[in-house]
């Protein structure tokens, strides 16, 4: 009698309770792990649903601690402290902007440890006044000079922005004319893109859910993650991160067009997409110099007369030794033995279907960054180019590897020197990452490519912030089995806030000294090297793991007769 539907060997599971020890360890008070005659898939709560309600839980918590930072104050305090206001009643309703401001006094952003760059993005960037790229503002520097300001940001990445100040606006004229509950315009504007990025995560969600198929409950990891906890909406980092996400579930479709498109315009939101489409321009090329093997490993068994399943091929002129002897193809192949004019058409197919999906993608992500960028080039490349500059000029973050070593040896670095050593550190990093993935006894996966290749730019970079992570995150949970140390490390990037927020503290005010988060920086590049270190373990350990019993469903008991 073939078996139901739910226990057929097709029907590939991957049950938390019994593959992971994190989850695992603490099914015991409920029920115990899932049972080998478990009736699955059949339940309203899909893992799907269970995922997006862990997602809003780790996403509230991550809004809640931004919460401090959005708190109004009036205008003009009349007393010292903050209480009271001089400021006029209103007698007709107006915006809150005319008798309320954000409150940040006291360096409240920092000891609360809700620092966000999205607030005071809306007045320090002018916003509201113009089209940003094309809006300038003029300020001055401490040694009297003044300077032309212009938005630094990409230009995906800038329209968001403006999108959200648009629509902040909106809802400010309908609480004036129409009486609509309304805050200041930077908790506004906050909330607009709270909402938005919120939205991006539950997206990111659902392309992992859809990536990792039988290991989806695995995505658990990303849903709750600390990382998530802390800086869900420290920047709009998340933004980026789903179109990378979409753009990789696409290429999984075989979609190539839609993945280029998709990845195109994550890369206008933000510039770490470009290694993303080098993972995939990577993975490619290794999958095809499998695809050439095949082709060599299928000639040869034309060539010496292989079994029709192609496993193992006789030696010794085509006759069996006493002892049975039997050698692979794959040797035979690496010895020399060819036979001319032999080819398999289907390998070559696939070779040929390889590059063109990769051309179409990289095609697809170039038409759709020049359709987003090309206006503003032309209509205003000094605009435009100003975030690149913008960078260029950005002295070392203290959260780098260059940070660190400032801080530990009270140095002042030379910015173009710290540029040049960046530069030549991220090549050198790239050009490991693609040695160690073709020479892989496993084929790596292309989110593992990714991840390594983004783990390596940053850790060459300047600029290390810690929401950066978020770009990890999803690529982490599909390259990483092991949810204790995908847990262990995104719990160090996110315990690495608290330093960091007493960093920019008033000296008065410290609560630690300067070298704890010096420390925290070593810690943290070590837990991520240890990620990476763990996913080239992964393929390189090329011990095979025991087949299951034939017959037998699984984790059925062992056969006792």
């Amino acid at each position: 009698m073939p078996l139901a539907p739910d226990h057929a060997r097709t029907v590939r599971r991957w049950a938390p309770s019994h593959e992971d020890p994190l989850v695992a360890s603490g099914t015991a008070r409920i029920g115990g792990p899932l049972g080998a005659h478990a009736a699955v898939g059949r339940a309203r709560f899909s893992a799907l649903r269970v995922l997006f309600a862990l997602a809003l839980v780790g996403l509230a918590i991550g809004w809640s601690g931004k919460t401090a930072c959005v708190q109004q104050t009036p205008v003009s305090p009349s007393n010292a402290d903050g209480s009271g206001s001089t400021a006029p009643k209103a007698e007709a309703r107006q915006s809150p902007d005319a008798t309320m401001r954000l409150n940040w006094d006291r360096q409240r952003d920092l000891y609360s440890l809700c620092y966000t760059d999205l607030p005071p993005v809306l007045t320090r960037q002018h916003l509201g006044e113009g089209i940003p790229f094309w809006t300038t503002w003029t300020t001055k520097s401490d040694d009297g000079k003044s300077h032309v300001g212009r938005l630094p940001a990409p230009v995906g990445a800038g329209f968001l922005a403006y999108s959200a100040a648009r629509a902040t606006a909106a809802w400010q004229w309908m609480h004036v004319h129409w009486g609509v509950p309304s805050a200041i315009s930077p908790a506004v504007f906050f909330n607009i893109l709270a909402v938005v990025l919120a939205l991006c995560w539950l997206v990111t969600i659902w392309a992992l859910v859809k990536i990792a198929d039988e290991r989806r409950w695995a995505v658990w990891v990303a849903a709750l993650s600390p990382v998530i906890f802390v800086h869900a909406f420290t920047s709009i980092d998340l933004f980026t991160v789903a179109f990378v996400m979409t753009g990789l579930l696409a290429w999984s479709r075989r979609r190539p067009i839609l993945a280029g498109v998709l990845l195109g315009l994550g890369v206008s939101t933000g510039y770490w997409v470009l290694f993303v489409l080098l993972a995939l321009a990577v993975q490619q090329i290794a999958s095809m110099r499998g695809d050439r093997a095949q082709v060599s490993a299928e000639a040869l068994a034309d060539a010496v007369g292989a079994p029709a399943d192609g496993g193992r091929v006789p030696v010794d002129g085509g006759r069996v030794p006493a002892d049975g002897g039997r050698v692979p193809i794959e040797a035979l192949a690496e010895s020399g033995v060819s036979r001319p004019g032999v080819s398999r058409p289907g390998a070559s197919r696939r070779l040929l279907s390889g590059y063109a999906n990769l051309i179409r993608v990289l095609v697809a992500a170039v038409a759709i960054w020049l359709v987003v960028n090309l206006p503003v080039m032309i209509g205003t490349f000094s605009g435009w180019i100003h975030y690149f500059r913008f960078l260029g000029a950005r002295p070392p973050e203290p959260d780098s590897v260059y940070g660190a070593i400032a801080n530990l040896g009270n140095l002042s670095l030379n910015i173009t020197a710290v540029n040049v050593i960046s530069l030549v550190l991220t090549v050198v990093m790239v050009v490991a990452v693609i040695v160690v993935v073709l020479r892989s006894p496993r084929a790596f996966d292309v989110y593992s490519i990714a991840f390594l290749l983004v783990a390596g730019v940053l850790i060459a970079s300047k600029v290390w912030s810690p929401q950066s992570t978020l770009w990890l995150v999803p690529l982490a949970v599909l390259a990483v089995k092991s949810s204790r140390i995908l847990m262990a490390w995104m719990l160090v990037e996110a315990l690495a806030w608290v330093p960091r927020m007493g960093v920019y503290l008033d000296p008065e005010h410290h609560w630690l000294p300067p070298q704890w988060y010096t420390l925290a920086v070593v810690v943290r590049l070590i837990a991520v090297l240890g990620v990476a270190l763990h996913i080239v373990w992964q393929h390189y350990d090329v011990e095979p793991e025991p087949a299951p019993l034939p017959g037998n469903l699984d984790r059925s008991p062992a056969p006792t007769g």
